[in-house]
């Protein structure tokens, strides 16, 4: 710590005289913070003026620059002696404390080797799962009054006696966020519109079984990262591994509506990436009810889009206009936003006149015939006609533009006493597609998804299993988080396909995208820097400032697909549109390098922004269409990213490294990977770190939560350094009760660049100190985390109500707090924080 300033404003355009407003400011300050400085003794310029008690309020700039020194001196003074700085100092300096640089661009170098065998793993895993998938179904015997029972993960109790299903347990797993699973089989799930027991199902659900021994193997092979595999069939089912309970609503006014074909990853696996033109009839005879049914048609079209893929809806009816006039002439990307867009257009249009074919047909095949290198994905092209007939086969329109056959056509024909559509039906077959009669809103869902089956055909018959990646999206079980996933097609390769072959399925593997944060080492690159992710059409995997908001009591982003431009805002961008920067396109084409940039930074929860300049480190994902980056700030005089000597030197650590911890209450940064579970999704891994010390040292225990040894020895390095603060704090307020009483000292704490918080209360209202040695003492490996151990009062309770949370309960990352980064970029001055409540988030920490 150095020396604390106040520094004086002076008011524009004013004479030279000090703002009465900064003076009141100053003065408050003083009286608030020591009540028992004396200002009454600084007169006036001229010697004339009083004190606080006379009747004349005005200072000269000297005696205001001397309250502001003696002010400042009075709070270096008490600060550094309640927070025990000189102690903290004296700790680290006893072990002696070693400084080694980081080279940037060579450490993302090898975090990118390592992040490309983390994908070639899972790669190789999905496609042991496709292999063995498609020759159990090659040699399956098909059985059409076939009687089995299975585990359903919606009915693990095994339901009734004529449910058909087996009872299966589960147990809880910290390396699966204290989710409970089971290793030795996987459970299936059924949609509610699909008959659980159906002959297909039933027959999917024998062959696919052996999967198990799989699903098994993979994840022995892969334990540490492999969160989830799975199966799903055309039929509906899905074969989930880890087995576990499907967690659904059994109000029936809230069916479970999942359906695994409906995925991304589903649709994304089973065809290729495709240009898509619909075609919407809005002539007289599509209203009331076959309105309503061709709009939902639509939107659920529109729903097995990608990112990938490119689009645009045409309304026609007398003429043929495009449904959105700001989006014309072109195809347009399949992004969420786009989607949404077209889905609210959908809700005003008005039915009149009649269908002309004639103008409808040839602007389709037009657009589609456009190639634009980024407006087209140069693969599968369609035409998705949406109405009540088609009174011809227009053979003449289709010979002049698609004699090739090149553009598949689809005819969906709405309305229930619809009988004929001849010319619908010749239509589409004489262009390789299909026809599908909806007659009811429920419907709408199993005829639209049959489609992209179809499109698939041409991967099966070449045997295409071209490994497919999702964007980031939040799982349907909340408890998994963001993920991307891996996937690829399985084809019925058996004799009665013959040699076209057929999909029956895809096989997936789920990485979580702090897999992906793990592996790039948050806690080496230093106070304001941040690691991040995008793919390959600049959308963020992970960063930082992509925010969650809370749904249903469970967070999930504001905005899926959020563009890299979005967040790293470079200045000068216009608000209203962010055009794609020089660092998103290096990311796109997976380039290794650097980029310094200068971009907005919004602070304090978003109510401040302000400019701020980075230096960026990036390099591309092989295997992957994913790029990974660390963004260190620029400007600052401070010594690059570094890391200590730990004391423990080669040994590992011992049961009495453990003990250091018990001077002080004191958390750990919650997002951190000090083992395989963070203490956000663990709350009790501080308990665990105490626990795993005293039983086996590192690394991790029988359960092989993959510790970070270095990471925590450096955590117990700060803990040693740190260890006599906790008896510093209580003598000193034992020693100093009135010192502490007259300025309101409430608590002091110390955070350190390993992620370690340690705080100790001035009133004894704070936490008790030896809870953790408590819990901890109270857990043996033989409980094999146990409710009691699990639910055990913690540092850092997710389930606790935010009013009743501590201050470092909701501000622990250390590093990454505001207040921290704050600190250092100050240097030697003493900074002030100003803590306001706040009823939405705990308490802000603004800066004076």
């Amino acid at each position: 710590m150095g020396d604390y300033h106040i520094y004086g404003h002076r008011r524009m355009g004013g004479g030279g005289g000090w703002d009465s407003c900064y003076c009141f400011i100053l003065m408050t300050m003083a009286m608030l913070l020591f009540p028992g400085l004396i200002v009454g003794d600084f007169g006036t310029a001229g010697g004339g003026g009083e004190g606080l008690g006379g009747g004349s309020h005005h200072f000269s700039e000297n005696s205001l620059v001397a309250l502001a020194e003696k002010l400042g001196s009075r709070l270096h003074h008490i600060t550094k002696l309640a927070s025990g700085y000189d102690e903290i100092l004296k700790g680290f300096s006893s072990l002696n404390v070693k400084v080694n640089e980081i080279d940037p661009v060579e450490e993302l170098k090898n975090i990118g080797s390592k992040l490309t065998q983390m994908v070639k793993t899972k790669v190789v895993a999905v496609e042991r799962l496709v292999d063995f998938a498609e020759e159990s179904a090659r040699s399956h015997k098909w059985l059409p009054h076939i009687n089995i029972s299975y585990y359903n993960a919606k009915e693990p109790d095994g339901g009734n006696q004529q449910s058909g299903f087996e009872r299966i347990d589960f147990h809880k797993d910290p390396r699966f966020h204290n989710d409970a699973v089971n290793f030795q089989a996987s459970t299936v799930h059924v949609p509610t519109n699909i008959y659980s027991r159906s002959v297909s199902v039933l027959n999917g659900v024998a062959w696919s079984g052996k999967l198990d021994q799989l699903f098994r193997y993979n994840f022995k092979e892969d334990a540490s990262l492999l969160k989830s595999q799975y199966f799903c069939s055309t039929d509906g089912f899905q074969r989930l591994y880890p087995g576990v309970k499907w967690q659904f609503s059994r109000d029936p006014e809230k069916p479970d509506m999942y359906d695994c074909r409906m995925s991304n990853w589903f649709i994304r696996a089973s065809s290729s990436p495709k240009d898509m033109v619909i075609l919407l009839d809005i002539s007289g005879s599509m209203t009331g009810l076959r309105r309503d049914t061709a709009r939902k048609t639509v939107i659920e079209i529109m729903s097995t889009l990608n990112e990938d893929d490119f689009f645009n809806v045409i309304t026609f009816k007398n003429n043929a206009t495009f449904l959105d006039p700001c989006l014309n002439e072109s195809l347009v990307q399949a992004s969420e936003m786009h989607r949404k867009r077209f889905t609210q257009l959908l809700l005003n249009q008005v039915t009149q006149d009649f269908a002309n074919y004639t103008v409808a047909l040839p602007l389709a095949f037009e657009l589609l015939a456009q190639n634009y290198t980024n407006r087209t994905s140069n693969c599968n092209k369609a035409i998705m006609i949406v109405t009540d007939n088609a009174p011809l086969a227009f053979e003449d329109i289709c010979q002049l533009y698609n004699a090739d056959r090149h553009v598949r056509v689809f005819g969906y024909i709405v309305g229930r006493e619809v009988t004929e559509y001849d010319g619908m039906t010749e239509l589409a077959c004489n262009n390789r597609g299909f026809v599908s009669h909806i007659k009811t809103m429920a419907d709408v869902r199993d005829y639209v998804e049959e489609y992209y089956q179809v499109m698939g055909r041409p991967m099966a018959h070449f045997g295409n299993h071209t490994n497919t990646w999702t964007p980031a999206y939040w799982h349907p079980r909340n408890v998994i988080g963001m993920v991307v996933t891996a996937a690829q097609p399985v084809f019925n390769r058996s004799a009665d396909a013959g040699s076209k072959g057929s999909l029956i399925g895809v096989a997936g593997i789920d990485i979580p995208t702090e897999d992906f944060v793990r592996l790039m080492t948050p806690h080496k690159w230093g106070v304001g820097s941040y690691v991040f992710g995008v793919n390959h059409n600049g959308h963020v995997i992970f960063h930082p400032h992509w925010k969650l908001t809370i749904t249903d009591e469970h967070p999930v982003p504001i905005q899926n697909e959020v563009d890299l431009s979005e967040l790293e805002m470079e200045v000068d961008t216009p608000l209203v549109y962010s055009p794609p920067h020089e660092l998103r396109n290096k990311m796109i084409d997976q380039l290794s390098g650097s980029h310094r940039m200068t971009i907005l930074r919004l602070i304090e929860g978003q109510t401040r922004v302000y400019e701020k300049e980075y230096q960026y480190y990036i390099t591309g994902v092989a295997g992957s269409p994913f790029s990974v980056g660390v963004a260190i700030p620029v400007g600052l005089e401070l010594p690059p990213p570094t890391k200590p000597k730990v004391t423990h030197g080669t040994r590992r650590p011992r049961q009495a490294d453990a003990q250091v911890f018990h001077s002080t209450d004191w958390g750990i940064h919650p997002n951190w990977f000090y083992c395989n579970a963070t203490a956000a999704k663990f709350p009790n891994v501080t308990v665990f770190l105490e626990d795993l010390l005293v039983k086996s040292g590192l690394p991790a225990d029988a359960l092989d939560l993959s510790c970070d040894k270095e990471l925590l020895e450096s955590l117990l390095f700060d803990a040693k350094a740190t260890q006599s603060v906790g008896d510093y704090w209580f003598a000193e307020k034992k020693e100093h009760s009135d010192l502490y009483s007259l300025h309101g000292i409430t608590m002091c704490f110390a955070s350190t660049r390993a992620g370690l918080t340690r705080w100790e209360e001035s009133d004894g209202s704070g936490l008790t100190r030896n809870v953790r040695s408590a819990n901890g003492a109270s857990y043996s490996a033989d409980m094999a985390y146990s409710d009691d151990y699990i639910n055990a009062s913690a540092p850092i309770s997710s389930n606790m109500p935010i009013a009743t949370k501590h201050y470092f309960e909701i501000h622990s990352q250390a590093v990454d707090e505001a207040w921290y980064e704050r600190t250092v970029n100050a240097g030697p001055d003493v900074t002030i924080s100003v803590v306001l409540p706040s009823t939405a988030a705990g308490n802000v920490a603004h800066n004076i």
